[in-house]
């Protein structure tokens, strides 16, 4: 899974697990609380998520779709 914000330009690819629609993204920079993000699946498709949670350099991120693929 790739974790991308279009705006800034940033790309994530440190999804270091998936539990549901929750995903733990280490390596971050510049994230907010209730950001909406795009994530790129493996397959191509994207979905739509929002940051639930910022530390440090990690985020939690809920998504809006299914994360399998």
């Amino acid at each position: 899974m790739k974790l991308s914000e279009e705006k800034a330009g940033m790309v994530y690819r440190t999804v270091r697990e998936v539990r549901g629609p929750l995903l733990f993204v280490e390596g971050v920079r510049g994230a907010r609380y209730n950001e909406v993000v795009e994530v790129k699946l493996a397959d191509g498709s994207e979905i739509i998520g929002t940051v639930l949670d910022v530390y440090e350099d990690r985020a939690v991120i809920q998504v809006f779709g299914h994360t399998e693929g």
